[in-house]
């Protein structure tokens, strides 16, 4: 006979069998990545081995951080052969895998896409690595669909993205045909700073024609926060903004609120 506590245990096996998890041991050195597997409760997974020390997650990652780039060593990728990589578009870790002796490694390009299009592109991408997540996609397909439409309501004014904090100077970077500032541009209304390129180094001669814009200076910090510096100037700090994709979402749904 079959008791309530082996009813319960099974239960409990049935549950934890078909919870949302990583199909198989997976290494994120993609900003992208990395915050999608946030939002789908995935970072405490233990097929989640490492990611990089860039991502900005909000709780501390207890698996293994790593340096990217020049500070991702031969060694390292040797330890983690029989493991999964994926990482962002650059040519630099792009040769250093083709010489590693992975095994499997896979490279996901958002260059010139906006903050819908990087989202959608990165669930695509790591979808393969998903396995019983169905639900959780779909509560924020939910929100992120939301998030769009709300968008479409609001009034905009016309702003200027610089990437990094606005002090005494300027940063010399505006974000332009990239990001959240394309998903803007879809809207006839808005205006930015004319150019065809997703970055652009700023001429005075052309900031100097330009009447009736916000000047926002850009940066990435946990806590989230519009400091105000002149009738036409901010600052404005959000976890993840500058990565492609879900944070960039959340990003635009908190300032524009906070904007109207």
């Amino acid at each position: 006979m079959i008791t309530v506590f082996k009813l319960l245990l099974l239960f409990f096996t049935i549950q934890q069998s078909m919870a949302c998890e990583i199909k198989r041991p997976l290494i994120s050195l993609s900003g992208p990545i990395t915050m999608l597997l946030e939002e789908l409760d995935l970072l405490k997974s233990k097929k989640l081995i490492a990611i990089s020390t860039l991502h900005p997650i909000r709780k501390k990652f207890t698996g293994r951080l790593l340096g990217g780039g020049v500070f991702l060593s031969r060694k390292v990728l040797k330890h983690y052969s029989e493991t999964d990589f994926i990482f962002d578009k650059s040519n630099e870790l792009s040769n250093l895998f083709k010489n590693s002796g992975v095994k499997s490694y896979k490279e996901l390009d958002l260059t010139g896409k906006d903050a819908f299009q990087s989202y959608k592109m990165s669930l695509k991408f790591l979808t393969p690595y998903l396995e019983s997540c169905e639900k959780r996609v779909l509560s924020l397909e939910r929100r992120v669909e939301k998030i769009r439409n709300n968008i479409k309501t609001k009034n905009i004014p016309n702003m200027i993205f610089f990437l990094g904090e606005i002090k005494s100077k300027l940063p010399e970077l505006i974000m332009v045909n990239d990001g959240f500032v394309k998903t803007l541009m879809e809207k006839k209304e808005f205006k930015t700073y004319p150019s065809e390129l997703a970055y652009v180094s700023w001429s005075q001669r052309v900031l100097f024609n330009l009447d009736n814009f916000l000047l926002v200076g850009v940066g990435d910090q946990k806590k989230n926060e519009i400091i105000k510096l002149g009738e036409n100037k901010v600052n404005v700090f959000y976890r993840g903004v500058l990565t492609p994709g879900v944070r960039q979402i959340y990003f635009l749904d908190w300032f524009l609120n906070e904007l109207n």
